[in-house]
């Protein structure tokens, strides 16, 4: 027996397996239109299958008989986060010497954009924009030009 949920262009699938389309999952999957992959690593336990699928806003919700999922004890339910922030593109260089990065966060959950100039640790990141919430963003950074490279992170706290 399986379970289904949908959100945006992603069908989701529970139940007692161990592949989806020959990928190794365990006992949940998804499936983006064109490929099946794994949601995490999945759920594990004595009759581990997923029974129910639920979603509501950015969040899947599991019920089942497992004892761990995502590799962390959640007997019998867990929840999962499907929208995490994203650069989508970039940076990008413009002419001016500036980067554009076009970013992508879920609705109530603020994101933090960060830059770095060295990756040696200790990694020191610098906030330069709060609060990106709900949508398509795009950040354009003006102070570039005085450093030969510069790496950026969005995050979520």
């Amino acid at each position: 027996m399986a379970t289904l949920a949908v959100s945006g262009n992603t069908l989701f699938v529970g139940g007692g397996f161990t592949t989806a389309g020959g990928i190794p999952a365990n006992n949940i999957a998804q499936w983006d239109g064109s490929r099946w992959s794994a949601l995490g690593s999945g759920t594990l336990g004595q009759n581990a299958g997923v029974n129910v699928l639920a979603v509501s806003g950015n969040t899947l919700y599991a019920g089942g008989y497992f004892a761990t999922a995502g590799g962390k004890a959640s007997p019998y339910f867990a929840e999962a986060v499907l929208v995490w922030p994203q650069i989508t593109s970039g940076p990008l260089p413009n002419p001016d010497g500036s980067m554009t990065l076009n970013l992508s966060t879920g609705p109530n959950s603020p994101s933090r954009l960060y830059s770095t100039t060295d990756l040696a640790a200790p990694v020191l990141w610098q906030p330069i924009y709060t609060n990106l919430t709900g949508g398509l963003w795009q950040f354009t950074d003006t102070d570039t030009t005085r450093f030969r490279t510069k790496f950026y992170r969005l995050f979520a706290p």
